[in-house]
């Protein structure tokens, strides 16, 4: 996968596609998906297990998991949108818009 992350990085402004990728990586396509899965989901968990209630960086009454769905699933929804071509300008407002709705209810 570092060299499809490397050909990402290098051209950004290119559309990739789930064809490409694996091909440069030459990896199959189902691997190639199943890889950012997975740092999702290990994103999310250590997210969820860090000690922010403990150490009183969030309040007593926080939920940890819906904490860490929530800015996982707004993070994942921008980084596709990115990949599609989304200007900044427009990732921007979807931001400050999950910000103005922080924390979660």
């Amino acid at each position: 996968m570092p060299a499809a992350l490397r050909a990402v990085h290098a051209d950004v402004a290119h559309s990739w596609s789930l064809k490409e990728l694996p091909d440069i990586s030459h990896m199959s396509r189902q691997v190639a998906r199943d890889i950012p899965a997975e740092w999702c989901a290990q994103s999310q968990v250590h997210m969820r297990d860090r000690r922010a209630v403990a150490e009183g960086d969030l309040p007593a009454d926080t939920d940890p998991e819906l904490i860490a769905r929530y800015t996982m699933t707004i993070a994942n929804g921008m980084a596709v949108q990115a990949l599609g071509g989304a200007a900044g300008e427009d990732l921007q407002r979807a931001a400050d818009a999950a910000l103005r709705n922080w924390p979660p209810s």
